[in-house]
């Protein structure tokens, strides 16, 4: 699934496309069932709202301050998060294709890459970093942010690219234009 929005910066990728988050997607379905036809249950479906993952609601001002202060120095020319761990090995895109990715990205592009990820897959950003040729600006954070940090941070990717996982549909319910690789080798 490519979760993509509309660049100028990127105007030399042909088919860039603006695709619907998957929960935005399963609303208009429900939404999209004749109230008749559920009559007999007694949840409220004309009352189901689309659900949005405001920032504003869902975070501390004061915390998303302190840090954003903290990664300061991520704001400098931008970053692209990568997530390359993932919950079932079946799905793991192998490493060495997330090394590939990112020396090109570094190679086209002045920016960072940030990966991201849980305490348990430190051995996969390990070997990514092993991989890549600039590695001076690559940055893990693996293990080292917690759940609400993350939110804070992936909102400022200027992409975010990792395995079908928890942080790749958070970043793209977040508006983050997001790459989701399904299906691992």
């Amino acid at each position: 699934s490519v979760c993509v929005k509309p660049s100028r910066e990127i105007a030399d990728i042909a088919g860039q496309a603006s695709k619907m988050h998957i929960t935005d997607q399963l609303c208009l379905l429900v939404r999209a069932i004749p109230m008749g036809f559920l009559s007999s249950l007694t949840a409220p479906f004309q009352k189901i709202q689309t659900p949005r993952m405001l920032p504003e609601f869902l975070l501390d001002k004061n915390k998303e301050d302190e840090i954003l202060e903290r990664y300061s120095w991520l704001s400098e020319n931008g970053f692209i998060g990568i997530h390359p761990g993932v919950g079932n090995p079946i799905r793991q895109w192998p490493v060495s294709h997330f090394a590939r990715l990112a020396d090109f990205l570094l190679d086209s592009h002045d920016l960072k890459i940030v990966i991201f990820g849980k305490a348990e897959e430190e051995n996969i950003a390990c070997r990514l970093l092993d991989l890549v040729k600039e590695r001076g600006r690559m940055v893990s954070l693996v293990g080292k942010i917690s759940l609400e940090e993350y939110m804070i941070l992936v909102r400022r990717c200027r992409a975010f690219i990792g395995n079908i996982s928890g942080p790749a549909h958070i970043a793209a319910a977040m508006g983050v234009p997001t790459l989701t690789l399904f299906g691992g080798q």
